[in-house]
């Protein structure tokens, strides 16, 4: 996915949450509504694609350093300020496609009261295993079969 599609993914995000189009995103509006959409956008950017700065700052015709500010206020004022904290709870529960099968997978192996628990357990590190940046890929962990 290129950062242009991720961007308009983002957008389409936050237009239906917040009502606040591209073209005011990425105006020089000082409206509250407008710039809360606009670092909540960021934040869904560097979170859920872990893009630089530097690229969300190309795309939406600011700079990088507005891009950090952006983004360490929704994750740090998010305590204090409402508005900005319902808007990020929402974003934190969007799932992408990939997650929800992913734990549709997972939910499947639990669910199977045929296999073994250690081999149901072995399955879902198998899975995880190959999980990108996974911490188990690294050092997978296996039980003894029983």
């Amino acid at each position: 996915m290129t950062d242009l599609e991720i961007l308009q993914k983002s957008v389409g995000i936050i237009t239906k949450l917040t009502k606040v189009s591209y073209k005011d995103l990425i105006s020089n509006s000082r409206k509250r509504v407008v710039v809360d959409a606009r670092k909540i956008l960021v934040y869904i950017l560097r979170e859920k694609y872990l893009m630089n700065y530097t690229s969300m700052a190309n795309l939406l015709r600011k700079t990088h350093g507005t891009m950090i500010y952006s983004y360490n206020y929704v994750k740090n004022c998010s305590k204090f300020n409402r508005d900005i904290n319902r808007l990020k709870v929402r974003v934190d529960a969007i799932q992408d496609d990939n997650t929800i099968e992913l734990r549709k997978k997972l939910l499947n192996i639990i669910a199977d009261n045929k296999t073994s628990n250690n081999k149901r357990l072995n399955m879902i590190l198998d899975i995880l295993y190959y999980e990108e940046a996974h911490p188990l890929r690294n050092d997978p962990l296996r039980l003894d079969k029983s």
